[in-house]
């Protein structure tokens, strides 16, 4: 667990922007630059720009969202699409 005080000097690298600290995940998150900086078993974070994992909301265990069916706006664009076609035809 990271001291209190530690936290709040901790930035990002890029942005110097605040971090978030994801206790369950052991990691500190910049949600500015959308990037994760782990967290060693010794408590040390990680905050090499390289080192750091793309965060995306399906990389986001922390909060449980419903998943949307993309099943329908497929098809709409490929409704979308026959008919683009079909008008550069005429």
């Amino acid at each position: 667990m990271l001291n209190r005080e530690f936290l709040q000097i901790l930035v990002c690298p890029l942005c110097k922007g605040p971090l978030e600290y994801r206790k369950e995940q052991r990691q500190l998150l910049c949600r500015v630059d959308r990037l994760l900086f782990s967290i060693t078993e010794d408590g040390i974070p990680v905050l090499l720009a390289e080192d750091a994992t793309p965060f995306t909301e399906a990389t986001d265990s922390s909060h449980h969202k419903p998943k949307t069916s993309t099943a329908a706006s497929s098809s709409e664009e490929k409704s979308d699409d026959k008919d683009v076609s079909d008008n550069t035809k005429k």
